[in-house]
């Protein structure tokens, strides 16, 4: 299906362009009048260096995964709020090439204004709410990382609003943007952190410094997401 570019949310969770052939468009005859938007997470900008942030080094996400477990779609219609909350269980590939969708809304159509999308990752079992893996390089040492945050951890977009049409399904995607994770964190910091079995773990009870750090770029940061059919 051909895509169009239907909106880039202004709080910081890459534009997304789709559109949409003439065949999807609304037919009236058919009685169907009710939209399902979706959500996706997934992760963009793996890589930071000296030269595009103020983190010295380098650090390198390579793999990684979220738990769900809260969705909400709260917004404005007709001057009316409106709050959908949906659930999930299960891990999500933040990697993955094709992300899977969840936490499925059946909406009206029509115009939704000052819309929030939330997600509110938790532990599930002895899964952290959001873990990655990657690799810090620097001047004076390489070492592999693992950033473990038990949770509970909300993230959120905004939007002023958007026009929802009749009989398209759509999904939201939120784009997780892991360079700007380690902002301000500097290369003294990954040179002198501990070291477990040779892997600098990043989590409550180890590194605390760096973690705390990543933990307020990512609950301080305006994510982007964006909308396809």
């Amino acid at each position: 299906m051909k895509s169009r570019l239907l909106f880039s949310a202004g709080l910081a969770l890459s534009l997304f362009i789709t559109a949409c052939d003439k065949n999807d468009r609304y037919d009236p005859n058919n009685g169907n009048d009710q939209v399902t938007l979706g959500y996706r997470i997934k992760a963009i900008n793996t890589s930071s260096n000296a030269a595009q942030r103020s983190t010295a080094g380098t650090i390198t996400w390579t793999s990684g995964f979220a738990n769900p477990a809260v969705i909400k779609f709260e917004a404005k219609q007709q001057n009316s709020k409106l709050e959908y909350t949906a659930t999930h269980t299960g891990q999500i590939d933040l990697f993955a090439f094709d992300p899977v969708t969840f936490g499925n809304f059946t909406l009206g159509p029509g115009t939704y204004k000052e819309i929030e999308l939330k997600l509110l990752f938790r532990k599930n079992g002895s899964s952290p709410a959001l873990q990655l893996n990657g690799q810090f390089t620097g001047t004076t040492m390489t070492a592999p990382v693992v950033l473990m945050i038990e949770g509970p951890l909300e993230i959120k977009t905004e939007q002023k609003d958007v026009v929802i049409d009749n009989n398209i399904s759509y999904v939201a995607i939120t784009d997780m943007d892991l360079a700007s994770y380690t902002d301000d964190v500097t290369e003294s910091m990954w040179n002198n952190a501990d070291l477990t079995n040779g892997v600098i773990v990043i989590s409550e009870d180890s590194n605390e410094n760096i973690y705390y750090r990543i933990l307020s770029n990512i609950k301080g940061k305006k994510h982007k997401c964006h909308w396809h059919h």
